[in-house]
């Protein structure tokens, strides 16, 4: 019982760790520069700095990255969290800044919305299931009371076994 039970979590957490593998920890974006009168800048490469803030002014950037941009026709592309991972939890309103080639930060901030791969979140906290960030996991159950609260039938089979003889079945409330 011992093993079916370690090889359970090993189960879940190698799950885990593929399922967010799958979706990128980086983010695009895209602008046109232009000066104080409106006029696209000269093509060429420009440093830009790049910070995520929680507060639309002022406040403390809770992450920033540099990086050498190419900007066309005043088009620049940018894929954030190249050089420097978003660690953010993004679990509230984020304010993108720039600041190009070490001047003052661009007015107003860019408040960030949603990307098709957020989306995804609408399917993983559904009606009857919490996958929360931390505390605990509810399956059947938006009321987790355990660290793992499975509600309703449930069969579960260790890696390298065949058929529901070697599987523990779980019903009901833990």
């Amino acid at each position: 019982m011992r093993h079916l039970l370690i090889s359970l979590f090993a189960v879940i957490f190698l799950t885990a760790i593929s399922i967010t593998g799958q979706i990128p920890q980086t983010m695009s974006y895209q602008g046109v520069l232009t000066d104080n009168s409106g006029v696209l800048v000269p093509d060429g490469d420009y440093s830009m700095e790049f910070n995520l803030f929680n507060v639309e002014t002022s406040g403390s950037s809770l992450w920033n990255e540099t990086q050498i941009v190419s900007i066309s026709n005043g088009i620049f592309n940018v894929i954030l969290g190249e050089t420097n991972p978003l660690i953010l939890p993004f679990d509230e309103a984020y304010w993108l800044g720039i600041i190009i080639d070490s001047g003052t930060e661009l007015s107003p901030r860019i408040e960030l919305t949603s990307s098709a791969y957020s989306l995804n979140a609408r399917n993983v906290n559904g009606e009857n299931n919490i996958f929360p960030s931390s505390g605990n996991v509810g399956i059947g159950t938006i009321n987790p009371t355990q660290p793992l609260h499975v509600q309703g039938p449930a069969l579960i089979e260790a890696p390298g076994t065949s058929g529901a003889q070697s599987a523990l079945e779980i019903n009901g409330d833990p």
